[in-house]
């Protein structure tokens, strides 16, 4: 995922790369099943709020940030041990 990612924050209704970057970490953490398909609908913000909650951050379906930071982290420890 490229590092600029993090520079953008994704809310419903936004679409594009980035979404579809989103939406294969949330599937490789199994938050999913999501179609990949860059569109941030209400599954893919339901899939950001249960991704939030577990990982203590605030609940709000929008990744910014700090939702990026973790999510990239562990996105890069499941490709390490798969």
């Amino acid at each position: 995922m490229p590092v600029d990612t993090q520079d953008r924050t994704l809310k419903l209704g936004d679409r594009g790369d980035d979404v579809k970057h989103l939406q294969q970490d949330l599937n490789l953490l199994k938050y999913g099943p999501l179609t990949v398909d860059g569109d941030f609908g209400t599954k893919t913000e339901t899939a950001v709020k249960h991704f939030q909650s577990n990982n203590k951050l605030t609940v709000d379906g929008i990744v910014g940030p700090q939702t990026w930071q973790v999510l990239h982290e562990q996105a890069a420890r499941a490709r390490r041990a798969s």
